[in-house]
């Protein structure tokens, strides 16, 4: 056996998992494509930082007033994971 690893976004790497590129992925949470079947292996928790200034120090802010700020994230493709922890009931 041979392991080669490839990093990736999820997005691209659940591609090539269904392209047949790949044999697996491992990526956070669950994928979009119904033809990849998924499986959790662990958790993770995931924590969101301000600039400072922009908030006071310790502030905690709910899911809706944390979308109330402009949010920076990796790529386009991380609106969805966020829109599913801002908002979980509207995904399930």
């Amino acid at each position: 056996m041979r392991l080669q690893p490839y990093v990736d976004l999820a997005r691209g790497l659940e591609r090539r998992v269904v392209r047949g590129e790949l044999d697996f992925a491992v990526v956070r949470g669950l994928g979009e494509s119904e033809s990849v079947e998924s499986e959790t292996i662990a958790s993770v928790e995931f924590t969101w930082t301000a600039a400072p200034g922009r908030l006071d120090a310790g502030t905690v802010l709910t899911a809706a007033e944390l979308l109330q700020y402009p949010l920076i994230t990796m790529t386009e493709g991380c609106s969805r994971a966020t829109w599913c922890w801002a908002m979980p009931t509207a995904w399930s």
